[in-house]
């Protein structure tokens, strides 16, 4: 904390938003430049009406057991509209109880609201985040980044590819965001002789929810189901990747962009929820990606290879080092002008 008091600072960087860190920003002195770099969870976690719209259906039954009309409640009373209200008339004041005057301003305007207004650069992992930052009614500035290069992660493998390949991934962590069973109910009508689908849960979410979703999938997929539940050597992972002709990536919030981007330079097939930012930013980066909603309609029959060699320009014009380098001068451009500002 002390640090944040040295006159000499012009700017902090946050990156991920987190409960701390949300503090640390409502601490910085308002001459200091605040550069948050969001991860996805801090975004869409801290912020229920970005987070109600994570799950799919039976994800949502599951999570919800027991306390389906608390939820319903919640949802009529915390919505987009009395957001508006709330924060364009003065309501609560003279015609809103207590009780849910409280639970609106917990909900809509306590410290990560605070902390998305003070904030004076949003540095998002899809530049199409910002707008749904600005949702929220912040001010902060975008600028861009990238968190390594393709090159360094495909490392020895960048000429790798897996059209070959008959196996399945499917998310990227146990965390519930993955909406994994959504995936195997699709995959359950689906012809999956020879393929093994395999399911990272070694981190995220909770045993229960782990536990829920082994369950599901031996029910759902039999002999065909492998759960990742340990820890793998980087090899061990590698060369699993490197059976898997289809990803399925079916969140809705920005997540797991870094194997997206390696299995599709790779020349996997990828599956994205339309609901994502990331398959919405990928439509328009002219990648050919496809929805997990029509994955049955699809099929799991590899990309042809010009598409792959398409993709793979593609991602290497936004992810590959010169890109990068690019996008962190500007980054580091926009940062400086926001200095000059405040010390005028």
């Amino acid at each position: 904390m002390e640090v944040l008091h040295d006159s000499q600072i012009k700017a902090v960087f946050f990156h991920a938003l987190n409960t701390q860190k949300q503090h640390l920003v409502l601490s910085t002195p308002d001459h200091m430049v605040k550069v948050w770099f969001s991860w996805g969870f801090d975004l869409y976690n801290n912020w229920f009406l970005f987070n109600r719209k994570l799950y799919g259906k039976s994800t949502k039954r599951y999570l919800l057991k027991g306390r389906e009309w608390s939820a319903r409640i919640q949802r009529l009373m915390v919505n987009e509209w009395t957001f508006a209200l709330y924060k364009a008339i003065d309501l609560p004041k003279k015609w809103v109880p207590r009780k849910i005057e409280a639970l609106l301003q917990h909900y809509f305007f306590g410290r990560f609201y605070q902390a998305t207004q003070a904030v004076d650069v949003f540095v998002p992992v899809v530049p199409n985040e910002y707008q749904l930052f600005q949702q929220i009614g912040a001010p902060a500035r975008y600028a861009p980044f990238t968190y390594g290069t393709l090159e360094y992660f495909l490392q020895n493998k960048i000429e790798d590819h897996v059209l070959s390949a008959q196996n399945i991934l499917v998310g990227n962590s146990a965390d519930p965001s993955n909406n994994h069973v959504e995936v195997f109910e699709q995959l359950a009508r689906m012809d999956l002789s020879g393929r093994k689908v395999f399911v990272p849960l070694s981190y995220g979410g909770s045993a229960n929810y782990r536990a829920f979703v082994i369950e599901k999938g031996v029910e759902l997929l039999g002999d065909h189901f492998i759960p990742l539940s340990d820890f793998l050597k980087m090899e061990q992972y590698n060369a699993i990747l490197d059976s898997c002709n289809v990803a399925i990536f079916n969140h809705v919030r920005q997540q797991a962009v870094g194997n997206i981007i390696v299995m599709g330079a790779w020349g996997a097939k990828i599956f994205i929820n339309p609901k994502s930012t990331v398959y919405e930013f990928f439509q328009e980066l002219g990648l050919t990606v496809f929805s997990t909603e029509r994955l049955s309609a699809t099929g799991l029959d590899s990309i042809e290879e010009e598409t792959w060699r398409s993709n793979r320009r593609i991602l290497f014009e936004v992810y590959g080092e010169a890109a990068v380098d690019r996008k962190t001068t500007r980054l580091l451009e926009i940062v400086t002008e926001e200095v000059i500002k405040k010390q005028q």
